[in-house]
């Protein structure tokens, strides 16, 4: 983000660890800021946020969306089993890996 305290070493640091710190850091800071410089510093830790979650979980949780135009009514397992009318089915992507996801 071109700020010299957001330079993460890989080789020595846990990257997902070091963002999660800087983005903890920031919100820590916009509390004790002028408004102006708190949506700054907002738009910064969204940045990290949204970094983290995009590298971390990346390719195991592709959903591939593919709407008909028929609805079908797929069988839904989770604590109960049910059906429901849907027209889009969320096939799982080549590396899809649903353990990571949880």
């Amino acid at each position: 983000m071109g700020n010299s305290d957001y330079r993460i070493d890989p080789a020595k640091e846990d990257f997902y660890k070091r963002l999660i710190d800087l983005r903890t850091q920031l919100k820590d800071e916009m509390g004790n800021v002028s408004n102006q410089l708190t949506q700054l510093l907002d738009i910064e830790q969204l940045t990290l946020k949204i970094c983290a979650n995009a590298t971390s979980y990346g390719i195991f949780v592709e959903l591939n969306p593919t709407t008909s135009r028929v609805q079908r009514k797929p069988k839904c397992h989770g604590a109960e089993s049910f059906e429901t009318a849907i027209k889009t089915i969320e096939e799982p992507g080549k590396y899809f890996h649903p353990v990571l996801v949880i």
